[in-house]
């Protein structure tokens, strides 16, 4: 029979290492490939020509210029608007609409850093941080008439990156 104290420590150990494992920390940019491949002396033969060292190992770590570069990984899509979007009036100052996670994992701690913009807003639209809910909020007057599609990427609580892509519609 296997000692209560034995399994205690083995337990422990255990818990010690996957915390180790799933943590990370800062490494610096072009540390890694978007692949996730390492840039270090040693690894370079597992990368093909097209592997460029411009991430972060970290991906809660990078910038936006390496986020929208695909750094980070596969970012997940539970992110939306609240509430939703629908068109725009020239003119007529929107409701703010308040970006949120939708995941149902202990993750979800909220929304932090740059939020990462691919793509142009329409004229009299931006994004404020609050930093007491951990959320951007959308808001403004739109002044210009036109169709819009804006990627956006932000982190989130436990080294999640989210991914929405959003098509804006302001009519007259």
């Amino acid at each position: 029979m296997i000692h209560p104290r034995l399994i205690k420590t083995l337990l422990v150990l255990a818990a010690i290492f996957l915390q180790y494992v799933d943590a990370c920390g800062c490494y610096g940019n072009n540390t890694c490939t978007a692949r996730g491949i390492e840039c270090q002396r040693g690894t370079l033969r597992y990368m093909n020509p097209n592997d460029l060292c411009i991430c972060d190992c970290c991906a809660a770590c990078n910038d936006c210029p390496a986020l929208l570069k695909g750094c980070g990984g596969k970012p997940s899509s539970a992110l939306k608007f609240s509430p939703s979007l629908h068109t725009l009036r020239v003119g007529k100052p929107i409701k703010p609409r308040t970006l949120i996670s939708t995941a149902k994992i202990p993750e979800s701690l909220g929304l932090w850093g740059e939020l990462c913009l691919n793509g142009t807003l329409p004229k009299g639209l931006s994004f404020t941080y609050n930093e007491t809910a951990a959320t951007f909020t959308l808001h403004g007057t739109p002044t210009v008439r036109g169709k819009h599609t804006v990627d956006l990427i932000a982190h989130g609580g436990g080294g999640v990156i989210y991914r929405l892509e959003v098509h804006l519609a302001v009519a007259k």
